[in-house]
């Protein structure tokens, strides 16, 4: 099981970016170009993934001394240690839930999803709203949720086979053997009429009618029967048709949410270590020195880095 770069030097080193960049553990990713802390197998362990991990440790923890915890007892606790520890065993049976070709369908992650407490609504039934105000404060993308809940059901499968130490069976290798090695053998012979004994007998016509009621599905075709239609669509009739206005108010009334959409905007967010770095950069771009593309660039970045998509605009940077 290879760690990568994983160490313990480049594990504070990512906290301390973590803590300068965002503003402590409350975030839940950085702009950079370190995405990755190690891998197991072919599976990657992310900064994304490192970073909600420790959250969640620190959350454990505040959770059971029943108060915040400083960024000098996290260090003393191995916070950081235990969530990696964690992540390394998680992606191990990933990894190898993979390599056997186990994995979870779409109508367990549609059940297990929908079975969640927090994604549920007043009526007892799954909220969407709520499930997408949740990927929203954990930046995360519903493909990147749900393929982590598939991954987490099918090493959960292998992870139950571990555990429960079932030992293997004779009737299941057997079929299995069976299944892959049984060949079947057989001969076969073409007769014609020239090797019958006796020549067949030209059937007579009570003989042929006979036959024919008996199997009469055989000679028989389904009913059929033959339509006529005509296709009319709207285009066809719409320079005929005449609305009055009290309609037309009427029906956008009936639907101005819908046509009353929040302002959006497209944005970017770029994440200084210091409050004098921030300031330097927006008088650099100001005073027409730099661009903002300048900017991001010089701090290694691409605008993809920095990208936060389609926002409505309230808040400081709106919400998706």
């Amino acid at each position: 099981m290879a760690r990568g770069s994983t160490s313990k030097t480049l594990v504070w080193i990512l906290l301390g970016l973590l803590i300068l960049g965002l503003g402590g553990f409350s975030a839940t990713n950085f702009g950079g170009t370190l995405r990755s802390i190690g891998s197991v197998g072919d599976r990657e362990i992310t900064t994304n993934a490192f970073a909600r991990a420790v959250q969640d440790e620190i959350r454990s923890e505040e959770a059971r001394l029943g108060q915040p915890i400083s960024m000098q007892i996290a260090r003393a606790l191995q916070i950081d240690q235990r969530a990696l520890a964690r992540l390394i065993a998680a992606t191990a049976l990933d990894n190898e839930a993979a390599r056997l070709g186990i994995s979870a369908g779409d109508d367990n992650l549609a059940d297990t999803l929908t079975q969640i407490q927090g994604f549920r609504g007043i009526d007892g039934s799954f909220d969407r709203t709520a499930y997408e105000f949740y990927l929203d404060r954990s930046n995360m993308t519903e493909k990147e949720f749900e393929q982590g809940l598939r991954d987490d059901l099918a090493s959960g499968l292998l992870q139950q086979a571990i555990l429960s130490g079932m030992p293997e069976g004779t009737v299941v290798a057997n079929t299995l053997v069976d299944y892959l090695a049984e060949t079947r053998d057989f001969t076969w012979a073409r007769l014609g009429e020239a090797d019958l004994k006796e020549p067949l007998a030209t059937p007579t016509e009570e003989q042929l009618t006979a036959f024919h009621k008996e199997q009469a599905a055989q000679f028989t075709l389904p009913e059929r029967k033959r339509i006529t239609y005509v296709w009319l669509t709207p285009d066809m009739i719409l320079d005929q048709v005449k609305i009055g206005d009290d309609v037309l108010l009427e029906n956008y009334n009936s639907r101005k949410t819908e046509f009353n959409q929040p302002e959006r905007r497209l944005v970017e967010r770029l994440v200084f270590p210091d409050e004098a770095t921030a300031k330097a950069a927006k008088a650099a771009i100001d005073a027409k020195e730099k661009s903002f593309e300048d900017i991001v660039k010089d701090r290694g970045l691409a605008l993809t880095d920095i990208d936060l998509g389609d926002m409505v605009k309230e808040g400081p940077w709106g919400s998706r």
